[in-house]
C-alpha cells in the first residue's frame, strides 16, 4: 500500500474543511481480495491507497435537504454529489463521473493517483 493512504487522508481533510461537514468514507484502501469482490477494476487506485469513495449523505449544497433523511428526490443526491465532486476537483482529485445509470450518485470517487504517481516519477493520468 505504501504511504499513499496517509497522503490522501490529508487531501480528504482539505475537502472536508472546505465543505465544513462530515464526509463518510465508504471505501478507501482495499486489499486485492476485497477489491475482487467489489470492483471489476483489476488495477484499482484503491489497491494503492490513491482513492476514496465518499457518500453524499449530508446537505452539502446548503439547501436544507438531505437525500434519504428529509427528501427522496434523486435530484437532491445529485446536487450534493456535485458539491463534493467540485471541491475534490479543486483539491487536485480526479473525480469519476456519475450518472443515474452508472453509480446513481451514491458515492463520489475521489482519486489522487495522478498527483502521487507523477510525484513518484510515473505518468498515469486519470481518464474516464
Amino acid at each position: 500500500m505504501d504511504w499513499a493512504w496517509f497522503r490522501i487522508a490529508a487531501r480528504l481533510e482539505q475537502v472536508r474543511n472546505a465543505i465544513g461537514q462530515p464526509m463518510p468514507v465508504n471505501s478507501g484502501f482495499r486489499s486485492p481480495i476485497h477489491n475482487s469482490f467489489v470492483s471489476v477494476a483489476k488495477n484499482s487506485p484503491h489497491l494503492y491507497g490513491y482513492a476514496a469513495d465518499i457518500s453524499p449523505i449530508y446537505d452539502y449544497d446548503g439547501d436544507g435537504l438531505r437525500y434519504g433523511f428529509n427528501t427522496s428526490d434523486p435530484d437532491e443526491r445529485e446536487e450534493d454529489w456535485q458539491v463534493l465532486a467540485d471541491e475534490a476537483n479543486s483539491q487536485g482529485a480526479c473525480v469519476e463521473p456519475s450518472t443515474p445509470q452508472w453509480t446513481d450518485y451514491k458515492w463520489v470517487h475521489m482519486d489522487w493517483r495522478a498527483v502521487y504517481m507523477e510525484a513518484d516519477g510515473y505518468d498515469h493520468p486519470c481518464i474516464w
